[in-house]
C-alpha cells in the first residue's frame, strides 16, 4: 500500500503575541508568539515522490486550520519553534494556543525571576 501525497498551501488568518510579565537574565522580556493558517491540501499524482503524508487530510479534510507557535524575548522569535498543531475550527485553534502559551509561561516562570523592572 502506498500513502498518498498533496501539495500544501499556507494562507495566515491570525497572528498574535503574549508578553509574560517577567524577563531572563538579559533584561528580555519573555512572551510567546503564535499563527493561525488555512491550510489546503490538494492530492499530488499518484506517482509523486514527494510531499505531505496525508494523515491529517484523512480525519480533518482537504481544508483544516494549522497552528505554529515560538518563544520569543523582546517581542522577536527565540529559539525552536513548536510542531504544527491541525485543527478543525477556530475554536479547537484558540485552545490550542491557550494551552501551548500556559505551558510555556509556567515552564519559562520557573527559569526566570519575575519582572518587576520593565
Amino acid at each position: 500500500m502506498t500513502t498518498r501525497l498533496y501539495s500544501r498551501s499556507l494562507s495566515e488568518l491570525a497572528e498574535g503575541h503574549t508578553d509574560y510579565g517577567f524577563c531572563d537574565q538579559k533584561g528580555r522580556a519573555v512572551g510567546y508568539w503564535w499563527a493561525i493558517y488555512k491550510a489546503v491540501f490538494t492530492p499530488l499524482p499518484e506517482d509523486a515522490m514527494s510531499g505531505y503524508t496525508g494523515r491529517h487530510v484523512d480525519s480533518l479534510g482537504h481544508e483544516h486550520l494549522m497552528v505554529t507557535t515560538s518563544p520569543t524575548r523582546d517581542g522577536k522569535s527565540y529559539g525552536a519553534s513548536s510542531d504544527w498543531i491541525h485543527c478543525a475550527t477556530r475554536a479547537d485553534a484558540d485552545a490550542a494556543i491557550a494551552k501551548r502559551t500556559a505551558n510555556a509561561r509556567r515552564r519559562d516562570a520557573k527559569k526566570f525571576q519575575t519582572n518587576t523592572g520593565r
